[in-house]
């Protein structure tokens, strides 16, 4: 695709973008509704994408569309190349339209996202990466977006690389932090755990569970592909619930809509052998639960909870040392993403590697690149200017 080469006709909104070649067009989804039609290439194009995001697979994200998207002016832009048979997916962008920017009435599209959402990196086939941020990027402009922002990207991945070829200079980035990843790369669980902790951590953690053990028949178990789900997402949400987050009201059960799409994309996860969820029990009883999900052989650590009438045996770490145990012995098992913020003590403390995570802006034209520019510069201002 020649860059610049788009000729866009009438319904921008939900119509179609085409180069001159004809080899790519936009098509816009404005809700689950109209997203529906396109899952069956959305999902086989998530399953060969550069890189994968289980947040944005179909059965993740569509219900997160229904359930978490009140208020939001939501725009699924779908890109496709025809191969001379036919139409074949390219490129999901999740975005949301936005009018507002730094107190000023700008135009913009936001990578789409929700409180549960860990990473914001679209769905690119990567033979056709660069064309088709270049072909998001036209269909931006002419939409009347002045920028495209984009936080939550893996800094070192093919994706992000892919832009900046496609946007050049009128890419930047903004922010980063430095996020824990498990990587699968070691010879074995035992092996990774002795690199990320030390001797006198590991005695602590064995005399921690022999101490559990005195109050009752302690074990681990992990949900088994074909058993029941609903019994384990139960127990989690009720779990969360009567803790921290439920006293904050920031559990997944303190809005009904929240436990709508977790129990949604539990089950789907599960159905699709997507979804990982194991838990420490005594005499039967969960006291520690994390929720996993998986796309491509990598992992995102989605939920993780435990009863805090039993924190003096810290459930949580003996928990994710025995989960550790559990995906080393996965077949394909390649890494699995904290889905945290910065300096997470207990991530940090068991996963020593990382990922650098990046918000990158993207400008439509010159205009936008030159103020994007003066935003650090305003910022300082308008705190100068504060009583």
């Amino acid at each position: 695709m020649t860059q610049g080469a788009l000729a866009f006709g009438h319904g921008m909104g939900a119509g179609q973008v085409r180069d001159a070649a004809g080899s790519l067009s936009v098509t816009v989804a404005r809700s689950a509704v109209e997203a529906a039609e396109h899952v069956p290439q959305w999902q086989a194009l998530a399953d060969r994408a550069v890189e994968a995001n289980v947040f944005y697979e179909p059965w993740c994200l569509l219900p997160a569309l229904r359930h978490l998207g009140a208020g939001k002016d939501s725009c699924l832009v779908f890109i496709y190349q025809s191969d001379g048979t036919g139409q074949r997916l390219v490129a999901v962008y999740p975005l949301e339209r936005r009018h507002r920017f730094c107190g000023l009435p700008l135009r913009h599209l936001v990578a789409w996202r929700h409180p549960h959402l860990f990473l914001a990196q679209p769905i690119v086939d990567p033979r056709v990466a660069v064309q088709a941020w270049r072909a998001l990027l036209h269909w931006a402009r002419r939409d009347g977006a002045w920028f495209v922002d984009l936080p939550e990207m893996m800094a070192s991945g093919q994706c992000l690389a892919a832009l900046q070829a496609a946007a050049g200079r009128h890419c930047q980035a903004v922010e980063s932090f430095e996020r824990s990843i498990l990587l699968g790369t070691e010879p074995s669980a035992e092996s990774y755990i002795a690199r990320a902790s030390s001797a006198g951590s590991r005695k602590d953690w064995r005399r921690l569970f022999r101490r559990l053990s005195e109050t009752g028949r302690a074990e681990t178990r992990v949900l088994q592909p074909g058993s029941d789900a609903h019994s384990w997402i139960e127990a989690f949400l009720a779990m969360e619930a009567a803790g921290w987050k439920g006293r904050e009201g920031t559990a997944l059960a303190s809005a009904p809509q929240d436990a709508a799409y977790f129990r949604e994309i539990a089950l789907a996860a599960h159905t699709r052998s997507a979804l990982h969820m194991a838990g420490l029990f005594v005499d039967d009883r969960p006291i520690a639960l994390q929720c996993n999900l998986f796309a491509q052989g990598q992992g995102s650590a989605f939920k993780v909870t435990y009863d805090e009438a039993w924190a003096q045996y810290s459930p949580g770490v003996l928990l994710e040392l025995e989960a550790i145990r559990d995906l080393y012995s996965r077949p394909g098992f390649r890494s699995m993403d904290s889905c945290t913020g910065r300096n997470h003590p207990l991530m940090h403390r068991l996963w020593r590697d990382s990922v650098t995570i990046v918000r990158c802006q993207v400008a439509t034209h010159s205009a936008a690149t030159a103020l994007l520019a003066l935003r650090p510069a305003a910022g300082l201002l308008r705190q100068g200017l504060r009583p």
